[in-house]
């Protein structure tokens, strides 16, 4: 009988800190949930107030003809294979992670795994990201359509150069 009631005492401690452990995980469960949602919230407030200010911001007809001009200007000189003038449009910190070494890589690489290029559609979409202009423009090669997207600082200089999926 002794043995009994220690057996059971072990299985009433045992089961009570399985309890405790399970109300512990459950409360961590709850404040993990409660935190998500906090943080979605915020998140969700922050990028209505970030929609609204990038909706006020308008980008002048001036400024998107100029993006839209200089980026035509780029497909040329990519058109023509003329890297030194691409480069030289670049902006410091650009032109400084994309020598001319890395963009022909770049450009071969693209063609490897792409096929021939085929050339540019005239489809260039001018948008306003923060303080800078970006451009898209469709890269057409012969197994799939890619997009040229450049971004302009405030003096015209290109402030980023990517060649990504396109979306749509």
């Amino acid at each position: 009988m002794d043995n009994k009631s220690t057996f059971g005492n072990f299985t009433a401690k045992s089961f009570q800190k399985t309890r405790r452990k399970a109300l512990a995980i459950g409360i961590l469960a709850l404040l993990a949930v409660l935190c998500i949602i906090v943080a979605a919230v915020h998140y969700g407030r922050k990028n209505e107030a970030g929609a609204k200010q990038e909706q006020s911001a308008t980008v002048t007809d001036d400024i998107k003809d100029k993006a839209y001009n200089k980026t035509r200007e780029i497909v040329q000189l990519v058109e023509t294979n003329d890297i030194d003038k691409i480069i030289a449009s670049f902006d410091r910190s650009t032109r400084q992670a994309l020598p001319a070494e890395k963009l022909l890589a770049m450009w071969d690489r693209a063609q490897r795994q792409f096929g021939t290029f085929h050339g540019f559609e005239d489809d260039t979409k001018v948008l306003k990201k923060g303080g800078a202009i970006m451009t898209e423009t469709t890269v057409k090669f012969e197994k799939i359509n890619l997009c040229l997207q450049l971004t302009f600082d405030g003096n015209g200089q290109i402030g980023g150069f990517f060649i990504k999926p396109k979306l749509f």
